[in-house]
């Protein structure tokens, strides 16, 4: 059984894989995504201060 997790931009397909993994990994692939956005967002304030 396989089930496609679609978390923009990317699909995820997981097969034979427990829920609990798999919710596991997306949890973490969040967190990433969200620490990696935070950076971005850190770093253009940065930009844009340092052109003023």
């Amino acid at each position: 059984m396989c089930q496609s997790l679609s978390v923009r931009p990317h699909l995820f397909t997981v097969c034979n894989i427990r829920h609990e993994s798999v919710m596991f990994i997306l949890m973490n692939y969040k967190d990433k995504i969200s620490n990696l956005t935070t950076i971005n967002v850190m770093s253009i304030k940065r930009n844009q201060l340092d052109r003023v």
